[in-house]
């Protein structure tokens, strides 16, 4: 790989900081407290990365008198407002030299009280449970009170990564509810946290690791997957902890939120003993080994894998939604990929780097990674069009699962509809199969973010977990070979499986 194109990949794992492509002074000679406000900088959301709202502050906070070694903002306002996001949102990162006081930090969500601000105003917050997705994240709901008497009130995140801690608020308007709205942000932000990397203290003399060279001296870059791991056939539960191993050391893990979860694989270089190229990577789910091996390689931001379970049947009687498509898939009217279209659906960063040249546009980070995915998501695969969704914050409704044979733990049959990325209107919207069967969402259903189950009877669906409304399958019995159909009030198909 071309040395700019590796410093590219280093610092911003090939989808940010893409202001790198000229040489920067050595880490190693630069003040602490400079490369932690650099860091704090670069991490944090920007604009035009968060679709629906628009930047209206990025601030460095002083650190004076706290264990800080950089404190800084971002705050975003709806644009144009609606009553399904937050009025708007604003983002703290905390960087510390060490892991306690970060931890301390994410902990003390949990103290529900009241803190006075510099200007007097008043926060009261009480903790609200603890989510997945970071080394430790804690949710809360907020009531700020100004010294005019003013308030403002909404939902909250704060989780921590290594040794950096970011608080998250997101603020709504009287009446309406923006806890799913803040976890959204919340994993948007900590998508970027993943893509940029941790903090690590720069030290004098600090060498790169094994195999570093002169031309390489920030060293190679962690590999950049997203996975969708399968347990026993199913989507795993949200916070699912996804290990990735070499040579027996644990050198990256994440938690699934939405099915699947960015999981960066440490290289040996920021990580000893860890990714090196042609090294094979092995997985667990939740400490259950997946089938699935992967060779460790740079070059690439992002690569799409699907793992499943030891655990997994071949005949378990659900047909579940093949989330990520390994093998690229043609473009509408085209019989095959061709090369080209190979490298950009394995997220090679120089063939995009070029397409973004070719069309005069900058390759930002937000940029990239939406490119990708929108690709993916025109040629039908499932996790391109759930990334795009999560990115930009629009409904993604489709087919999840179809459960045509009864089991021990599922003695029911039935179609699950899933959607994520923002509220989505489904009122008159239809479930039909190829045997005749019907459902109709009643007027006015709105599906949130989740999924819920459409069964063959009403005591079915009364015992089963996650009913949709009103949900029972008019007629058709699921026997395979069969199909279904998801069709909106128009009378478009919006989806369809075969089973």
């Amino acid at each position: 790989m071309a040395p700019a194109n590796r410093r590219v990949l280093t610092t911003a794992l090939g989808l940010l900081a893409l202001f790198a492509l000229t040489r920067p002074a050595p880490l190693r000679a630069q003040n602490v407290l400079v490369a932690a406000d650099a860091y704090a900088q670069r991490v944090l959301l920007g604009a035009n990365e968060v679709s629906g709202y628009r930047l209206v502050e990025a601030t460095a906070v002083s650190a004076a008198g706290t264990d800080a070694l950089a404190i800084r903002y971002v705050s975003f306002v709806a644009d144009p407002p609606e009553v399904t996001k937050a009025l708007g949102f604003t983002v703290y990162v905390f960087v510390y030299a060490a892991v306690d006081p970060a931890h301390r930090q994410i902990t003390n969500i949990r103290n529900s009280g009241t803190e006075i601000t510099g200007d007097g105003s008043r926060i009261a917050y009480r903790w609200d449970g603890s989510v997945g997705g970071a080394d430790e994240a804690e949710s809360f709901r907020f009531t700020v009170r100004s010294v005019d008497g003013r308030s403002l009130s909404g939902s909250g995140v704060g989780w921590r990564r290594q040794n950096v801690a970011f608080v998250l608020f997101a603020y709504s308007a009287p009446g309406h509810e923006v806890k799913q709205e803040a976890l959204r942000l919340a994993s948007l932000q900590n998508s970027k946290v993943t893509l940029v990397g941790t903090f690590t203290l720069p030290t004098p003399g600090q060498h790169a690791g094994p195999g570093a060279t002169e031309e390489s001296e920030f060293g190679e870059p962690a590999m950049l997957l997203l996975v969708a791991p399968r347990i026993g056939g199913a989507i795993v539960r949200d916070g699912t902890v996804v290990r990735a191993y070499i040579g027996g050391q644990v050198c990256g893990e994440g938690a699934t939120i939405f099915g699947w979860t960015f999981l960066a694989v440490e290289s040996r270089d920021t990580k000893p003993g860890c990714g090196a190229p042609g090294a094979t990577v092995t997985f667990t789910i939740d400490g259950i080994p997946a089938n699935e091996t992967e060779t460790w390689v740079v070059g690439s931001f992002a690569r799409g894998l699907m793992l499943t379970s030891s655990s997994d049947q071949p005949s378990s009687g659900v047909l579940v939604r093949p989330v990520v498509s390994v093998r690229c898939r043609p473009a509408p009217g085209q019989a095959a990929c061709s090369d080209i279209d190979e490298r950009l659906w394995n997220g090679d960063l120089e063939t995009w780097l070029a397409v973004f040249a070719k069309r005069g546009e900058e390759p930002s980070g937000g940029a990239l990674l939406r490119a990708w995915a929108r690709m993916r998501a025109e040629r039908g695969e499932v996790l391109g069009g759930m990334v795009l969704a999560v990115l930009e914050g629009q409904p993604y409704t489709f087919i999840n699962a179809v459960r045509y044979q009864p089991s021990d733990e599922f003695p029911d049959v039935y179609i699950e509809i899933a959607n994520l990325g923002g509220d989505r209107p489904v009122g008159n919207w239809e479930v039909r199969t190829a045997d005749d069967g019907v459902y109709i969402f009643p007027p006015d259903t709105v599906l949130g973010t989740g999924a819920c189950r459409i069964y063959l009877s009403e005591e079915a669906a009364a015992r089963g977990a996650s009913a949709c409304p009103g949900a029972v399958l008019s007629g058709g019995t699921l026997t395979p070979p069969g199909a279904v159909y998801l069709i909106n009030d128009q009378g478009e198909i919006v989806d369809s499986v075969g089973f």
